[in-house]
């Protein structure tokens, strides 16, 4: 029986080092190179070295507001949970439906296993519940200025170079 992939906040390990860099870096194998037994200690390589958040001292993450000053503005670290839930929030006009998943790693990002493996680096995923945080997540992701990233070029190209006429479109990518 095959598996449906997840969503995820569960590290198959269980000693979580800093110095998770293999060589050579998961994020430069190609996951059609990958053999079968091999994809779950990929797996496990692909989210300690890209999903884990390290919050640095003078980081990227943190909060320069005056009432969160210095704390990760991702709120990581997150606290642990044996299993997954959903919580519901309720506020003066509405109430909220969020998931709590299941966590052995405070540090480790919510993630989906299929889309790791084949984007082979961090992706920011979010089980959305309700129609209000639906429209606040798109808003904000609409907004929010990117840096041009060769990386998605690379990968188009790739697909583009290794393709032919005769290619199921589908399954070609």
């Amino acid at each position: 029986m095959v598996k449906k992939p997840k969503n995820d906040a569960i590290n198959p390990r269980t000693d979580f080092s800093d110095n998770c860099v293999p060589d050579p870096h998961q994020c430069s194998l190609r996951t059609n190179k990958i053999k079968l037994e091999e994809l779950p200690k990929d797996y496990e390589n692909l989210i300690n070295c890209c999903q884990r958040h390290k919050c640095r001292l003078d980081g990227y993450c943190k909060s320069s507001l005056a009432k969160n000053y210095g704390k990760c503005r991702f709120s990581f670290p997150f606290e642990l949970e044996s299993k997954t839930r959903i919580e519901f929030k309720e506020t003066a006009k509405s109430v909220r439906a969020e998931i709590v998943l299941a966590r052995n790693d405070p540090y480790l990002n919510m993630h989906n296993r299929l889309i790791c493996h084949h984007w082979r680096g961090n992706v920011d995923m979010q089980v959305i519940l309700d129609k209000s945080a639906a429209i606040n997540y798109m808003v904000k992701y609409a907004t929010k200025g990117e840096k041009a990233g060769q990386s998605l070029c690379k990968m188009f190209n790739d697909v583009i170079e290794n393709s032919s006429q005769d290619d199921n479109p589908q399954t070609k990518i």
